[in-house]
């Protein structure tokens, strides 16, 4: 587990040093970052047999909050 971890901070860093050196607008860098770390956790979760909840259960539970559904 920490050899993938390590792999994948290593590839981070080489991507991020190429968008600095090519000028990349902060938002390209944010966007990036997020998705390798969405992407990292997700790739966790599942390797650990741990399913993360589908959008359609955060959006059934979003509705429950407000009312909207019972």
């Amino acid at each position: 587990m920490m050899l993938i971890l390590a792999i994948f901070i290593v590839l981070s860093i080489y991507d991020v040093r190429k968008f600095i050196r090519e000028k990349e607008s902060a938002r390209v860098i944010a966007a990036y970052a997020f998705i390798v770390v969405l992407s990292l956790v997700l790739g966790f979760l599942i390797s650990i047999g741990k399913r993360p909840s589908s959008p359609a259960e955060w959006i059934q539970e979003i509705l429950e909050t407000m009312g909207v559904i019972k």
